[in-house]
């Protein structure tokens, strides 16, 4: 099965060091969760790129982010 075929996913975890904000904007399918590594300056416009995709902040540590997809 092709991934983007696949609906199913629930939660993505993306730490690619530096290329995050690349990957996710290939990608085909819109998780209910993405956490996201937001600490690197090749990192800092996955917050709004997330946002303008209609995911919200609801939880953040030193270097990652939290965010849910809204409805």
């Amino acid at each position: 099965m092709d991934i983007s075929e696949y609906t199913g996913y629930d939660l993505l975890d993306i730490d690619v060091d530096g290329i995050d904000l690349d990957i996710l904007k290939t990608m085909t399918f819109y998780p209910k969760w993405i956490l996201a590594e937001c600490n690197l300056k090749t990192q800092l416009g996955i917050p709004a790129y997330l946002e303008s995709l209609g995911y919200e902040l609801k939880g953040m540590t030193s270097r990652n982010r939290f965010y849910e997809k809204k409805n």
